[in-house]
Order: C-alpha cells, then structure tokens, then sequence
C-alpha cells in the first residue's frame, strides 16, 4: 500500500486484525498462491545481476510481457 510520505502509516488495530485474520496477513481475500514452476511464466538467463549470501541474483523475463526482472 502506498501512502502520502507526508502522513504516518497507518496499521490496523488489535481487533481488527483478531475479526480477520487471514486478511491481516494476505491484505486482500483474493490473493492465490501459485503452485507452478518458475519456468512456466519467465524465460531464466544465466546473466548474473549480483551476488549474496544466499546465492546469484539472476535475470529473468516475463514470457508474455517481456518484462525484465530480477530472480533471488
């Protein structure tokens, strides 16, 4: 959620959060999580963008926007 840099963020309250839960955590009711490989969505290079702790940060592509992102 963006918010004015101006104005404080704003949190929902204990009882809000004990009416709903599962909202609290997700923000929205509809969200889904996908259960598909990576693969199926976005083309996977071997350009390596960085590297951490974890492991290689790597450069990836949406296959139907051709959007560029970065893989952790």
């Amino acid at each position: 959620m963006l918010t004015n840099a101006n104005s404080p963020p704003k949190f929902p309250n204990q009882q809000q959060q004990q009416q709903n839960p599962a909202q609290f955590m997700l923000g929205k009711a509809s969200l889904q999580i996908k259960k598909n490989a990576i693969t199926d969505d976005y083309k996977v290079t071997s350009q390596v963008l960085g590297l951490g702790i974890n492991g290689r940060v790597l450069e990836i592509f949406h296959k139907r926007s051709g959007e560029k992102y970065a893989l952790k």
